[in-house]
Formats: structure tokens, sequence, C-alpha cells
């Protein structure tokens, strides 16, 4: 799981929420750090923040979309963001969940369990599933 979060505090308590016992865990604090790491490596999903240092988390989730090469993980949206009408279905595009940190208790959506499916699905990069697909 990859956890792009540019507040360090917020960073190690959705690594803690979601603890590294079967879900093993990279937190970065940028887009570009989560960019880098998304080119070489393989992660099932990822927990965003919108409010990114150099750029948005939806810069981050469309230039995710339109790198055919990349994986695109199954990806959950964690912000204290208040979200427009527009932003949330700009969103819904890409997020399996939404979720507004300034919430005080803890989101049902957001647990280890609910999250499990990530270790589940393993997607691919497009291109692999494309020649997946044309294969007999």
């Amino acid at each position: 799981m990859l956890i792009v979060e540019d507040d360090e505090k917020q960073r190690k308590s959705i690594a803690d929420l979601i603890g590294n016992g079967d879900v093993k865990s990279t937190a970065v604090g940028s887009a570009k750090e989560a960019l880098a790491l998304l080119k070489g490596e393989h992660f099932d999903c990822m927990v965003l923040d919108l409010g990114l240092p150099g750029t948005t988390g939806f810069d981050l989730l469309e230039q995710v979309k339109n790198q055919t090469e990349l994986a695109e993980p199954s990806c959950h949206i964690y912000t204290g963001k208040d979200l427009t009408k527009t932003e949330e279905t700009r969103l819904k595009k890409y997020a399996k969940t939404i979720i507004n940190s300034k919430m005080r208790s803890r989101p049902r959506g957001f647990s280890t369990r609910r999250l499990s499916f990530c270790i589940e699905s393993k997607p691919t990069s497009r291109a692999q599933a494309a020649g997946a697909r044309k294969a007999p």
C-alpha cells in the first residue's frame, strides 16, 4: 500500500490505522515521490491526500491514469478538504472511497478489514492487461 500524505503526523496516523501486519505500506510526502515509486514498484492500493506540495492529489490521479505503463492501484482519498460536488464527482472516477479526515470518529469504510481487498485484487498495468486479453 502506498500512502501519499504531506503531513508527517497524518502519514504516521494512517500507517498506524492500517497496521503493518499483513499489509506492507510505504509512505511518501509528495506526488513526485509517489510517481517515482509507482514507476518502479507495484502497489495494490494507494491512500491519497489531495493537498500535496507542488501539485494536487487530483493531478496525481490524472497522471497515473494517463501513464499507461503504470498499474493503477485502487485509490482511497483521505483528505481534510471540504469537497465541492464537482470535486467529489471528479474523484469518484478514480477513487474507491473518499474519507474526510475531519470526521471525529473512525470512518466505517476505512478499516484494515475493508482495505483487505487491496491484497486480494492485484491490478496489473493496462499494457499487461491488454496483452493478457489478446492471449488465447
